[in-house]
């Protein structure tokens, strides 16, 4: 029997153990196993790539000079990574051969025709595990396509792993506690890491033709999820279940998982009531549809949405679609549970909630964008994935760092954590790698260094970005070798450490401008985390605020004091440059020098008195401010109401479909409106 949040994770203990056990390396010698194709209109540069390639053990499966070419070759054959310019990829035909190299798990390396710009652009772009810059050198061909296999395997290991263990999560839902909108519940929170939504819709019954259940529930915070009154819904936006049951039978007529993705959703609410609805009162941007179907019989559909232009991916689509089975059985458990219990749109709609796990204490917030990333932790924490966390200075980047580690396998061993700017360039080596006894002046006695100290558990880089270009094929070896050497030292030593970088740089950036490694780059982005900025997040101020007061009252002995609105209002209007940590100084700073129990106002740093002060002498709206203001208002006045006599459109004497544009135009949705 599963209870509780813990548990929740407990199921996931065996995958763990086998994923260690199972894990996979990057061996240290390629051989002719590893077979690549090299696609390049310079016939004499395919000539170079594949003498190089040749004179490192590698199998050159061809040579050709078009896409069409290299689709028919691999028709034919399957080479395990694929060379080609960014030129072809991008040109006509690349996509086609973009989405089949996908499809058959072909690692993707680009020629760039110099480190500009289009490096860190092409380093973006889907499936692309590596770049080698013109002109053409033999170490970096060499590197480039042993981080690009490297790459492709892990993500293929990566991928299956995770559907092992959201198959696991769902079958655990059978035996998860409570009744049947509980355990609804429980399978939301198993597709909660997987899959980044705001809302779901669970549409049961849909194979009886009868009165369907449905199930709505919006994500609140970690683990918290409010079940949504869809009947009420449906009436306040003036909706008929016809509405819902044509986009629905849109989306089920796919006969496949349906992805909608901006621009495509866009389409779908100029053709649907429902989902122009969806847009206007929950800000939705995105959905994903996924038919439950057993020998052609649709059980139920799971809708996920969101609030993003674009989460949904191609392999959140592939990881439904190999949990369709799990899906089935858990969703037919709980539909027929609830037609023998009769229980059926429930009147009264709690927040239920689980309590999050210790390790989120210092990760404080519910926004969208740190929900997203509490998700990737939860998602990566049990792997040995190498993890990249960007952000800028003071956005809390160790606490990510901490939490990872403390859901991860090697929670029990040590955490160790290294600052890459704070070391002088001469002492990093040493101190990184350890030394031995006279292997330079002052070297009386051979110590270990920070892997080594690490072993068995986790080693934290931060300031990936700041260290020397000298050393950085050293860690590059590190990382693929899985071995380091003493310096003095005549040979190596295996490590075991999962390792986690932090930056506060642009690495693509100092790709460019050549003080970062490529192939170190694209080792270590392998799972990037990026944390948003405080400025980006500022509804999450007042709970940080408490949690500093609450922290920083035991820390110095002194009688918790409460914040009034206008100084939480105070705090929002500063643009917060030194982000988390910044707050934190100002929150103590306040509590020290206020002797009142009521903070009414915060001491900011005196510039940005400087500009408050400014501030209050208010600029000119612009016109479509002005525009924007009034149709809100006169939207209050109506209470939302868009359509029919007494509406918004009728007041304002515009077509309603003219409206609900300008609305989107002028990001006003149906929220705004209380």
């Amino acid at each position: 029997m599963i209870s509780g949040w813990h548990a929740f994770f407990q199921v996931n203990v065996f995958i763990f153990t086998t994923a260690m056990n199972s894990g996979f390396q990057m061996p240290p010698k390629l051989n002719m196993n590893k077979s690549v194709l090299i696609l390049d209109d310079l016939t004499a540069e395919a000539n170079k790539l594949q003498a190089i390639l040749l004179r490192a053990g590698f199998h050159v499966t061809g040579t050709v000079t078009s896409a069409g070419a290299a689709q028919d070759l691999l028709e034919k054959q399957k080479p395990e990574l694929i060379i080609l310019p960014l030129s072809l990829y991008t040109a006509p035909g690349g996509p086609s051969l973009a989405r089949l190299c996908r499809e058959q798990a072909i690692a993707v390396v680009l020629i760039l025709p110099n480190a500009t710009r289009e490096t860190l652009e092409s380093a973006k772009l889907p499936h692309i595990y590596g770049i080698i810059n013109r002109p053409v050198r033999s170490h970096d061909v060499i590197s480039a396509v042993e981080i690009g296999l490297f790459r492709q395997q892990h993500d293929k290991n990566f991928q299956d792993k995770l559907s092992r263990w959201l198959n696991e999560l769902l079958i655990g839902v059978l035996d998860c506690p409570g009744d049947e909108e509980q355990k609804l519940l429980w399978m939301i929170k198993a597709f909660q890491p997987f899959i980044q939504f705001d809302n779901i819709i669970i549409n049961m019954d849909l194979m009886d033709g009868g009165k369907e259940s449905v199930y709505a529930f919006e994500r609140l915070g970690l683990n918290t999820y409010r079940r949504k009154d869809h009947i009420s819904y449906i009436q306040k936006a003036e909706l008929k279940n016809v509405d819902l049951r044509s986009y629905r039978d849109r989306m089920l007529g796919y006969k496949g998982i349906y992805v909608e993705n901006g621009p495509e959703f866009d389409a779908g609410c100029n053709q649907f009531l429902f989902a122009r609805r969806l847009r206007e009162f929950y800000c939705i941007n995105s959905s994903m549809t996924v038919p439950v179907i057993e020998e052609k019989r649709l059980y139920a559909s799971v809708g996920f949405f969101s609030t993003q232009s674009g989460p949904f991916t191609e392999d959140q689509a592939e990881l439904l679609k190999l949990a369709q089975p799990f899906m089935i059985r858990a969703i037919k458990w709980i539909r027929d549970r609830d037609s023998a219990n009769g229980q059926r749109h429930r009147t009264n709609h709690p927040v239920l909630q689980i309590p999050p796990p210790e390790v989120f204490k210092n990760i404080v917030g519910k926004s969208p964008a740190l929900l997203l990333v509490q998700d990737q932790i939860i998602r990566v924490a049990p792997f040995d994935t190498t993890v990249l966390i960007t952000g800028e200075t003071g956005t809390g980047k160790e606490a990510l760092v901490e939490a990872i580690h403390s859901l991860s396998p090697r929670n029990r061993q040590p955490l160790v954590k290294i600052n890459c700017a704070a070391i002088p360039e001469s002492l990093i080596e040493s101190e990184l790698f350890g030394y031995e006894r006279g292997a330079f002046s002052g070297a009386v006695e051979r110590r270990i260094g920070w892997f080594e100290k690490a072993q068995g558990g986790t080693i934290f880089l931060d300031e990936i970005g700041d260290l020397p270009i000298s050393l950085q094929s050293k860690l590059l070896r590190a990382l693929q070798e899985k071995e380091i050497q003493h310096i003095g030292g005549r040979t190596t030593i295996k490590i075991d450490v999962r390792v986690i970088v932090a930056t506060n740089k642009n690495l693509g950036s100092e790709v460019r401008a050549k003080r970062f490694r490529p192939d170190l780059y694209f080792r270590i982005n392998v799972f990037p985390i990026e944390l948003p900025t405080l400025r980006d997040r500022k509804a999450d101020l007042p709970e940080l605020v408490l949690h500093f007061l609450d922290q920083l009252a035991t820390d110095h002995r002194l009688p918790r004091k409460t914040v009034s609105p206008d100084a939480i209002q105070q705090l929002a209007q500063y643009e917060w440059p030194g982000n988390i940590r910044e707050l934190r100084s100002v929150v103590e700073r306040t509590i020290l020098t206020t002797p009142e129990s009521e903070i009414r106002s915060f001491t900011l740093p005196v510039d940005n008195n400087k500009d408050e002060q400014k501030s209050t002498i208010q600029p000119l709206e612009t016109y479509e401010e002005i525009q924007r203001n009034h149709i809100l208002k006169v939207l209050k006045s109506c209470n939302g109401k868009i359509n029919g006599k007494g509406g918004a459109a009728e007041i304002l004497g515009l077509p309603p479909s003219s409206l609900s544009l300008k609305m989107k135009k002028l990001k006003i949705y149906w929220k705004h409106t209380y």
